[in-house]
C-alpha cells in the first residue's frame, strides 16, 4: 500500500471481524500476529476474533449473527470450514455492504468482487509435496505411515493428496494410513499405527500443533526414535526436535505472518474501492536442520529460543 492509501484507510475508521476455523494452532497464532501488525498500522478496529473448532454449523450461525449487526462492520475476514455451507451467510453479509476477504478456503460458488474481495493462502499442495519428498528421500524404503484428518477440509486434503502421490510413486515404499476426527486423538492413533506396523520407518502428520506434537510424543513413548517424521508448519516444539536431530527431520512451511498482513491490506483496498486480486498465494518452502535457524526467524518472526540454538555451534 502506498502512503496515501495507508492514510486513506486510517481515515475510513475500519471495523473488522475475523472468523477462523480453529484457534488452537501455531499457524493461526502466526496469522493473527500478521493481522495485528496491519490492524495497528492501518488503525483498524477489531470487533472480535472467533474460532469455531471446525464446526461448520457453528460458523454459519456466527456469520449470520455478524450479518445482523452489519451496521457496525466494514469487513469480515473468514476461513470457511464448509465452503458450500458458507455461501449464503457470506452473500447475506455482502448484501448488507460488508466486504468479505477469505483465508485459504474459497467457496466455489462465489464470484470475485461480487461476493468476495479476494483470498489469501499458502500453496497447500506445495506444502504436501515438500513434506512428502523430504520423507521419501530420508526414508528411502519401507513402510511409511500417513495421518489424515477427518472431516475433510480442502486445504488439508490438498496436502494429503500431494503426500500420497509422492509416496505412491516410490516403488520401495508401502503406504499405510489412518485418520483422526479430533486432533487430540493423534497420540493414540500414532501408537496404534506403530503397534500394527512394527516395521514402520516413517510418518507424516498434517500440521504441527497439536497433531505433529502428539505424533512425536507417541513415537518417543514407543521407543521408536529411529522413525523419520515430517509435517507441515513450523513451531517451537518441532524446531527443538529438529535441532536435537530427533524424529522430526523436515517441515513444509508457507508464510502465515505474511498471509495475515496481506489479508488486512486486501481488506483495506476493498473498502477503499481499489482493485483486488481473486487469489494471492504464498509459496511453500522446506525447513531442514541446516536452514532451521534462518527459517525460524523468517517464519516465526522471532529469534530462535535457547533450546533450539544450544544444539548448533
Amino acid at each position: 500500500m502506498s502512503d496515501d492509501q495507508i492514510q486513506a484507510a486510517r481515515d475510513e475508521d475500519i471495523t473488522v471481524s475475523v472468523v477462523f476455523q480453529y484457534l488452537q494452532s501455531d499457524w493461526v497464532r502466526l496469522v493473527r500476529r500478521g493481522l495485528q501488525t496491519q490492524f495497528v498500522n492501518l488503525e483498524v478496529d477489531v470487533e472480535g476474533v472467533y474460532g469455531v473448532n471446525f464446526d461448520a454449523a457453528e460458523q454459519v450461525d456466527l456469520l449470520e449473527t455478524l450479518a445482523s449487526k452489519s451496521d457496525q462492520l466494514d469487513a469480515v475476514i473468514v476461513y470457511p470450514v464448509d465452503p458450500d455451507a458458507s455461501v449464503e451467510p457470506i452473500r447475506q453479509l455482502r448484501s448488507e455492504g460488508v466486504e468479505i476477504v477469505v483465508i485459504t478456503n474459497t467457496p466455489p460458488d462465489l464470484e470475485h468482487r461480487e461476493d468476495f474481495a479476494g483470498m489469501v493462502t499458502v500453496d497447500n499442495y506445495g506444502l504436501g509435496l515438500v513434506a512428502g519428498r523430504l520423507l521419501r528421500e530420508m526414508v528411502g524404503e519401507g513402510t511409511v505411515g500417513m495421518i489424515e484428518q477427518e472431516p475433510q477440509l480442502y486445504v488439508i486434503d490438498e496436502r494429503e493428496r500431494a503426500v500420497r502421490e509422492v509416496l505412491n510413486e516410490a516403488e520401495d515404499i508401502e503406504l499405510v494410513t489412518n485418520s483422526f476426527n479430533e486432533a487430540s486423538e493423534t497420540f493414540d492413533l500414532t501408537q496404534n499405527m506403530l503397534t500394527a506396523n512394527p516395521d514402520m520407518a516413517g510418518l507424516w502428520s498434517p500440521w504441527a500443533s497439536p497433531p505433529a506434537n502428539e505424533a512425536v510424543s507417541a513415537i518417543s513413548d514407543s521407543g521408536r526414535d529411529d522413525i523419520v517424521h515430517t509435517t507441515v508448519d513450523l513451531n517451537q516444539q518441532q524446531a527443538s526436535i529438529m535441532s536435537e536431530q530427533g524424529v522430526t527431520r523436515g517441515v513444509g512451511v508457507g508464510g502465515p505472518f505474511v498471509i495475515g498482513e496481506n489479508l488486512v491490506k486486501m481488506t483495506a483496498h476493498a473498502i477503499l474501492g481499489n482493485e483486488t486480486p481473486a487469489y494471492v498465494g504464498i509459496g511453500a518452502s522446506a525447513v531442514i536442520r541446516p536452514n532451521l535457524l534462518e527459517m525460524y526467524e523468517e517464519i516465526l518472526r522471532e529469534d530462535p529460543p535457547e533450546d533450539v540454538t544450544e544444539h548448533f555451534e
